[in-house]
């Protein structure tokens, strides 16, 4: 292989520092965690690590052998990893994306977020119907294509308006 495979500084230092071999999802995981500190999350560093074993998997420079079911995959480095060169590289996106419940964002702010999310879709949604109406308006003889689409579409609007009117619902009772 030519050219140089680089690979995240925590990754390159447990793969090509440390020599890590025969590892599962969960060990490498772990070692990350302690070596990184509070950069990572739990779920963060899984994710992380999971991604990062999917891109060697891909370029065949980690082998998964079927030892057992799910977590219990383990992972080897191929005759190809021992003859690559790697190179280490120290920009980390920001790895420590929490969601709203890892954060201190209050229930009210986490709610109000939400609607709003789901106001976007609903526009966007709304949108579709009258797209996929002023199709078969103009196209009637392609209504058997376009009508499944429609009905699609508008249960959409119906799931999403159930959902904001819950919301707000709450945010009513949790702003009083």
């Amino acid at each position: 292989m030519s050219n140089v495979v680089s690979l995240h500084e925590y990754f390159y230092n447990l793969m090509i520092t440390n020599g890590i071999n025969n590892f599962t999802v969960i060990e490498l995981r772990d070692e990350i965690l302690a070596k990184a500190g509070n950069v990572f999350c739990s779920n963060t560093a899984r994710i992380y690590v999971y991604r990062r074993i999917l891109y060697l998997e891909s370029k065949q420079l980690l082998r998964k052998t079927q030892s057992g079911p799910g977590k219990q995959v383990r992972y080897l480095t191929t005759p190809l990893f021992k003859k690559t060169r790697f190179s280490s590289k120290s920009t980390l996106k920001n790895l420590n994306t929490s969601t709203p419940d890892n954060q201190d964002i209050s229930f009210h702010e986490a709610l109000l977020k939400e609607k709003r999310t789901y106001e976007k879709s609903l526009k966007v949604t709304e949108q579709e119907v009258a797209t996929f109406a002023s199709l078969i308006k103009r196209y009637p003889y392609q209504q058997d294509h376009v009508q499944p689409f429609l009905n699609q579409a508008r249960e959409d609007v119906h799931r999403l308006q159930s959902q904001m009117n819950a919301i707000s619902k709450i945010l009513e009772v949790t702003s009083s």
